[in-house]
């Protein structure tokens, strides 16, 4: 078995909640257009070096919203990319295509 990236978004985010326990919310939409499952763990890293783990919950359309204490560090307007990876046998990896998505 091999981790390979399954999906990548590139985003800005449009808000942040403080008061609301981790995670990330993103459009629902879009969250399922490039395969994020609800409650997936996922990586969020920012231009300024950032690096974390959190989950995905499913958003109202245009969400991209930062809760908890990452929104200390990713704030309205900065651009983020999200990754999520999977296990593949190693034949498997080898043709795997992630899903790519830029706004």
């Amino acid at each position: 078995m091999i981790r390979v990236l399954k999906s990548k978004m590139t985003v800005t985010v449009t808000g942040s909640d403080y008061d609301y326990e981790g995670s990330i919310t993103i459009d629902k939409e879009l969250a399922q257009k490039v395969g994020f499952v609800e409650y997936e763990e996922v990586f969020i890293h920012n231009p300024n070096g950032n690096r974390d783990r959190t989950y995905v919950l499913y958003g109202k359309k245009g969400d991209v919203q930062i809760n908890g204490a990452l929104s200390v560090r990713h704030k309205k307007g900065d651009v983020i990319h999200v990754l999520a990876f999977e296990e593949l046998a190693t034949h498997a990896a080898k043709v795997s295509k992630a899903i790519i998505y830029k706004e």
